[in-house]
């Protein structure tokens, strides 16, 4: 079950400045860092040339963002999260996690 505030904070009053405070605290943060190094050096693992990839919930593009593919998507419901990557040139589409697996079955060969 969804929390409706919770829901709205991400995607009805989030801007560019908030999306760069999010981000920001995981190069502030230590335990956030080192989170952060743990999820890239796994994913990296994965992540081939000729495989396709998405992101989602995308966020603030941090994993596409050490990542680079020439096959990627970011995919998420919030318009700042998803002005915020499109500006640093990351591929985005806009939809809900509830319906990705409907509009996207079988179409990337790796999901995070």
């Amino acid at each position: 079950m969804t929390n409706p505030n919770y829901t709205s904070l991400w995607t009805e009053s989030f801007n560019a400045e908030n999306v760069q405070k999010y981000d920001d605290k995981f190069r502030s943060r230590w335990e956030k860092n080192i989170k952060h190094r743990g999820q890239i050096e796994f994913i990296r693992q994965y992540l081939e040339d000729w495989k396709t990839w998405c992101d989602a919930p995308i966020g603030s593009g941090r994993m596409m963002r050490e990542l680079q593919s020439e096959k990627m998507l970011g995919y998420d419901i919030s318009d700042g999260f998803l002005e915020y990557n499109r500006s640093l040139g990351i591929p985005c589409k806009k939809g809900d996690l509830f319906e990705f697996g409907e509009n996207y079955k079988n179409e990337f060969d790796l999901i995070t």
